[in-house]
């Protein structure tokens, strides 16, 4: 292998705050980012570069002197019918995204010691050049019939809303984070390795959309001059609520809960 990945990014933020009392501030804010992904060499068996200038360029013609006539139609065909997305990809090689992503909040100091809280944000996850993008799975039987590797994944979005409060107590003893939230995923990004049916590299798939609704707090009192007592915890219900229609049957169903997040986490620490 001798390959190099090179990712850049230019990005600008800037937020403002205003009080809307003595109490309640809102803020607003927003960050626009330009990326290019750029992904070059060659492996023994793949030419990265010429590849990804192939699919860019995403003519037949391009795509027959480099595949082979057959191979070549059969991938255009994907292409125009909309199976492989190469519209982020330039004749370079390149993979551009841009976008702007926005934040808002607001603040009530309810009291000194209280404060409440709300907040809207927007997130997203880079997107990923595939080195063997566009090749098709080793296994065209059943579910796999057809399955082409993605020539890139796109950026997932996350919207993010907040609710919370940030307290303290009994003479600033006791302190009390509490915070709710709802995130809700769309053209959620996953890492996948099949060598059995589908390539024996791994590559990054964009799988559907997902709802992720939590709490999480943390609760620390000062019991006496020497001894604090901490805890934390955090409920947490995931979804898959739609699946990309080519991932029907090779992974987990609608309705499933997302890898890693368990449904209860706790710990309590004591300290003197």
């Amino acid at each position: 292998n001798d390959v190099t990945r090179r990712t850049t990014q230019v990005a600008g933020f800037g937020q403002v705050e205003f009080d809307l009392t003595d109490t309640v501030t809102a803020a607003f804010g927003a960050r626009t980012y330009s990326i290019d992904d750029d992904y070059k060499g060659s492996t023994s068996t793949v030419d990265v570069t010429s590849r990804l200038q192939t699919m860019g360029a995403g003519d037949l013609a391009s795509l027959q002197s480099f595949f082979g006539d057959s191979a070549g139609s059969a991938t255009y065909d994907a292409i125009q019918s909309g199976q492989l997305d190469v519209s982020d990809l330039g004749s370079d090689g390149v993979l551009k995204a841009e976008d702007v992503i926005y934040r808002a909040s607001i603040d009530w100091k309810v009291k000194e010691d209280v404060l409440l809280f709300a907040t809207f944000a927007q997130g997203f996850r880079p997107p990923v050049t595939n080195r063997v993008g566009g090749g098709l799975a080793n296994n065209q039987t059943g579910v796999f019939e057809g399955f082409r590797i993605p020539v890139y994944s796109q950026t997932d979005d996350l919207d993010n809303f907040e609710f919370g409060m940030k307290a303290d107590f009994l003479e600033n003893r006791l302190r009390v984070n509490l915070t709710g939230y709802r995130s809700e995923i769309s053209n959620m990004q996953l890492s996948r390795y099949d060598p059995t049916n589908i390539n024996f590299l791994w590559f990054v798939d964009n799988v559907g959309d997902a709802e992720i609704t939590g709490l999480d707090g943390e609760i620390i009192w000062r019991a006496s001059r020497g001894l604090t007592l901490t805890s934390a915890f955090g409920f947490v219900d995931s979804e898959i609520t739609r699946l990309n229609p080519e991932m029907d049957g090779i992974v987990v169903p609608v309705g499933s809960r997302l890898p890693y997040s368990p449904e209860f986490s706790a710990s309590l620490r004591a300290r003197y």
